[in-house]
């Protein structure tokens, strides 16, 4: 089994044995022992880690390509980071599911499924860009998600009304609302959310089961 926790805000520190994916390029460092990443297998004589073994793996998610890696550890541990971002992992039970705004935002993941279409996102939700790229869903055991935020993030419980620009991921099986400015509380969110007046509709979430996890920056 993988774990993985947050060290220092900014970093992954993912350890055990076992196979788990991640963003390419995004280990800076590795504890020497039997490691394997995509099919490059390093022991402690196994050469320079930051050297181009590095291979990806390209999937193809509703229409954003997702460069990953598969690691193997053996009893060893990994640290990630991306840009200086900051990581935070979300838990998933079985059939459990996160859905994340930018396909950016994922940072590595463990026993889980990456859904390619999309399943419990509306086909109208989302940011200027599209629809919610990445959608991850749990098997149990331990599934885990790292996700990646442009400043501290903050986690909601709804009921909610988000600016979807703002909107880093959420945790659940609802499918939220879109609501103009118009329809949303005469208009005040209008003014009172989001860049300026220039918003004219947020994602409302109503469900106490669901976590909606938003950060500091709009894309």
């Amino acid at each position: 089994m993988i774990k993985a926790g947050n060290e220092r805000d900014r970093y992954l520190r993912c350890e055990g044995s076992g196979v788990f994916f991640a963003k390419k390029g995004s280990i800076v460092a590795m504890r020497p022992g039997n490691a394997k990443i995509e099919g490059s297998i390093f022991g402690s004589a196994g050469g320079n880690l930051l050297s181009n073994a590095f291979q990806s793996k390209k999937r193809e998610i509703m229409g954003a390509k997702v460069e990953l890696m598969q690691v193997e550890i053996n009893d060893g541990y990994a640290l990630l980071a991306d840009e200086a971002r900051y990581v935070f992992g979300v838990n998933l039970q079985a059939n459990e599911i996160l859905c994340l705004h930018q396909s950016e935002n994922l940072l590595a993941y463990y026993n889980c499924d990456l859904d390619a279409r999309g399943r419990g996102v509306t086909e109208t939700v989302i940011g200027e860009d599209g629809l919610f790229k990445t959608v991850l869903i749990g098997k149990g055991n331990g599934s885990w998600v790292a996700c990646l935020a442009t400043g501290n993030p903050y986690s909601l419980r709804p009921p909610i009304t988000v600016d979807p620009d703002a909107v880093v991921a959420w945790k659940g099986n609802e499918k939220p609302r879109i609501e103009t400015a118009h329809n949303t509380m005469k208009g005040w969110l209008k003014k009172s959310v989001g860049k300026g007046s220039g918003e004219s509709y947020f994602l409302r979430f109503d469900s106490p089961q669901t976590q909606v996890y938003i950060q500091p920056y709009e894309v």
